[in-house]
């Protein structure tokens, strides 16, 4: 068993050589949670999802579900064996870990996140690093790609206003890659090289030979998750729909809120009051209420003008789905991955 600890060097280290033998391993989401209780048969690794709104899980899958995705990457971002890959954020969260092991695999080498940058070609961020990069980007930086969470308007016209390439990928740790966008002036996505994308109930699901196994729990023992397979087919319950042909995805669907009896997706509002606004500093989360059953309490980044607009905006919006509060901060508390951390606004919301 390797288990991949000590500074990012170190444990990109333990991951290549895992792979390279096939030999069972865990990607610990901190040093002191190695979980030696968790039994990882032979070609199998266990990574952990970022934990947005939950604790991270294990997530169990083969070395050769990744491998089966390097060659396509290659060539959907087409990144060659003479650029420098810069990798933004911790090799304990799945993103920044397979973008370093995809690096290796094509250029030998990899600028990580503790490393100097000013050399890198091509980085690998969630929205929130790769805006921060794209303020003082690298000098020869030619291309970014982005994913781990929805990707504002307004990162990619800074991408072009740069002259940067910005691809973004639409994924998840136990589906691995769904779909894509090169083009930005195209809406919506299209299927990632080698993934069938259906659409049922609302609901996405993906088939690929980059699928996850399942979540992994003590011993032998399979763990609960949102995740769901089913005859070679995988979900993590995000919406989405399709729209000339392409992919929309409209967010998870457990993102939603009863409110007097009205169902509430918070991912909606929040992309009508992000859109209409241009701010990108909004999160929604539900509070209960004694009669309503909840009530939306909205968690705005920024000064108190933007706040304004952001009520002014939403008087528009039926009434359920109207924020009752409004609760001001510097900006929106994320994860380690770079996410929203939706507990983080919960405690926020319930606390104003």
């Amino acid at each position: 068993m390797v288990i991949a600890r000590g500074d990012e060097r170190t444990r990109l280290a333990s991951v290549l050589e895992a792979r390279q033998h096939d030999l069972p391993l865990i990607v610990p989401p901190a040093p002191d949670q190695a979980r030696p209780d968790m039994s990882v048969p032979d070609g199998h690794l266990v990574v952990f999802t970022s934990g947005s709104t939950t604790a991270g899980r294990g997530i169990l899958r083969t070395h050769a579900s990744w491998s089966a995705s390097l060659d396509p990457l290659t060539d959907a971002i087409g990144l060659q064996p003479s650029d420098r890959v810069c990798v933004l954020g911790s090799l304990r969260t799945t993103l920044a870990l397979y973008g370093a092991i995809h690096a290796a695999h094509v250029t030998g080498e990899v600028i990580l996140a503790d490393e100097p940058r000013d050399a890198a070609t091509v980085a690998h961020a969630v929205p929130a690093a790769a805006a921060a990069l794209l303020e003082r980007p690298p000098a020869d930086l030619r291309l970014i790609v982005v994913a781990g969470d929805r990707v504002p308007g307004s990162l990619r016209r800074l991408a072009e206003q740069r002259g940067i390439a910005l691809v973004e990928y639409y994924g998840a740790t136990e589906l691995s890659f769904v779909a894509l966008r090169r083009d930005g002036s195209a809406p919506g996505l299209e299927a990632f090289p080698g993934v069938r994308v259906r659409i049922a109930d609302g609901v996405i699901w993906a088939s690929s030979d980059y699928l996850a196994v399942g979540y992994a729990g003590p011993d032998d023992r399979v763990a609960a998750g949102p995740g769901r397979w089913e005859d070679g087919w995988a979900t993590v319950g995000d919406r989405g729909s399709w729209l000339g042909g392409r992919l929309i995805v409209e967010g998870r669907g457990d993102a939603a809120v009863t409110v007097g009896g009205h169902t509430v997706h918070l991912d909606d509002v929040e992309a009508y009051l992000r859109t209409g606004s241009g701010n990108e500093e909004i999160a929604l989360a539900g509070v209960a209420h004694p009669s309503l059953g909840a009530v939306i309490v909205a968690v705005a980044g920024g000064d108190l003008a933007g706040l304004e607009a952001l009520r002014d905006l939403a008087r528009a919006l039926p009434e359920p789905e109207r924020p009752r509060r409004w609760t001001l901060v510097e900006r929106l508390p994320r994860t380690a991955a770079g996410k929203v951390d939706r507990g983080a606004v919960a405690g926020i919301a319930q606390g104003g």
